[in-house]
């Protein structure tokens, strides 16, 4: 009579051991996947506020190396000044100091694309739209704080930017530790 052979151990995974390890990592997944998309989130309002710091920094830049008082504003058509911050932002050379762009003034850059969702405020001294550079690097009496808020107004992902009448230029921080960053002022940033 034939036996048959021993029986190897086969390496490999039962149904019940895969099912109960498929479900472990689901449960792992509905944990760690909210605060994974919430650091998207924060990177991507990072990377607004950051951009925005350049484009302030090359503008300040361009009217005192061009010795020419420079505009930026928000922009609909990229040509005047207008519309929404979301629709683009226009910086140009302002030589009448009038913050709108005539037709023989320059234009220096436009953006269209600095952020797809959320809004940008500017608050100002004085409540202008736009926010001047002279010459010598300051404002022109101005000083305010650029806001990014993300689509949901949240304000402990809100991201900000100040600017002093001396041009300078300040990201805000969370200097009380409520999780909301504070302008150069040190009142909480608002959206």
């Amino acid at each position: 009579m034939l036996t048959p052979p021993p029986r190897k151990n086969t390496l490999g995974y039962s149904l019940l051991e895969m099912v109960i390890t498929l479900a472990v990592a689901a449960i792992l997944l509905s944990i760690g996947l909210p605060s994974f998309t919430e650091q998207i989130e924060e990177q991507r309002n990072e990377q607004v506020i950051n951009r925005l710091y350049t484009i302030l920094q090359q503008t300040r830049h361009r009217a005192v190396s061009q010795k020419q008082p420079t505009t930026l504003c928000k922009t609909a058509d990229f040509s005047t000044c207008g519309g929404d911050w979301g629709q683009g932002i226009l910086i140009f050379t302002d030589q009448n100091l009038d913050g709108r762009r005539d037709d023989n003034e320059t234009i220096h850059l436009t953006v269209n694309d600095l952020f797809d969702e959320g809004n940008l405020h500017w608050r100002s001294f004085g409540n202008k739209r736009y926010l001047q550079f002279l010459p010598t690097g300051s404002t022109n009496y101005q000083n305010g704080t650029f806001t990014y808020c993300d689509k949901d107004n949240d304000l402990k992902k809100a991201r900000g930017i100040s600017i002093t009448v001396t041009g300078r230029t300040q990201i805000a921080f969370d200097r009380n530790g409520d999780g909301v960053r504070e302008n150069a002022s040190g009142r909480p940033l608002r959206c």
